[in-house]
């Protein structure tokens, strides 16, 4: 609406926020990732939205309903624009209700670091590589791959394990991954490794 603003500039604008999800979208069902794609179309619908109501709202600010032969009132505005206000209320609610749900997810996956991390305090030598999350029915799988001078135990798994806390209800479930590494110095290893005790043998049902 400024003469100062090129117009290009809101054509690249809106290009980029439209083009990029509906591609993703379209890369992602050609591929059989539908949910992915439903994500990327979501994308691209909440930005098709909020452009179309911000330009109408800059309109209307600038005055340009005024230049039309018939001047619609405000009410008349308000009705063109009904189906635009509510499809913005729905995403608002759903993605603030999916940002809450992230924000939840992401902050108990740093409370299971920060345990794990204080845990293992007790073992010299072992630190966390990475840490995976996985919903397994009624509990949460814990893939968690540590560095250590020796292989974790399946009491020590058991003893980290009940260091977490639940999630949704979900009991969590700890798996260990051990890389094993040695440091050595000029005078020796650092840290003898371990004889490792008894593996369970069995495979657990989660």
């Amino acid at each position: 609406a400024s003469p100062r603003i090129s117009v290009g500039l809101v054509g690249v604008a809106i290009a980029t926020a439209l083009v990029p999800p509906l591609a993703t979208a379209g890369i992602c069902l050609a591929r059989g990732e539908v949910r992915l794609a439903l994500g990327g179309f979501l994308l691209f619908i909440t930005n098709f939205v909020a452009i179309q109501i911000a330009s109408s709202m800059v309109l209307i600010f600038n005055g340009f309903h005024n230049t039309a032969e018939e001047r619609p009132d405000q009410r008349r505005i308000l009705l063109q624009n009904a189906v635009s206000f509510v499809l913005l209320w729905a995403l608002a609610v759903g993605l603030s209700y999916n940002f809450l749900q992230s924000m939840a997810d992401q902050r108990y996956k740093n409370e299971t670091r920060e345990r794990l991390a204080k845990a293992l305090s007790a073992y010299p030598g072992s630190r966390i590589e990475a840490l995976r999350f996985q919903d397994k029915d009624a509990n949460i799988l814990v893939t968690a791959v540590l560095r250590a001078p020796y292989s974790f135990t399946p009491q020590r798994v058991a003893e980290l394990e009940s260091t977490l806390a639940t999630f949704r209800g979900k009991q969590p479930r700890l798996v260990v991954r051990s890389i094993i590494t040695k440091e050595t110095t000029r005078w020796g290893y650092l840290r003898q490794p371990e004889v490792p005790e008894e593996q369970v043998k069995t495979e657990p049902e989660w």
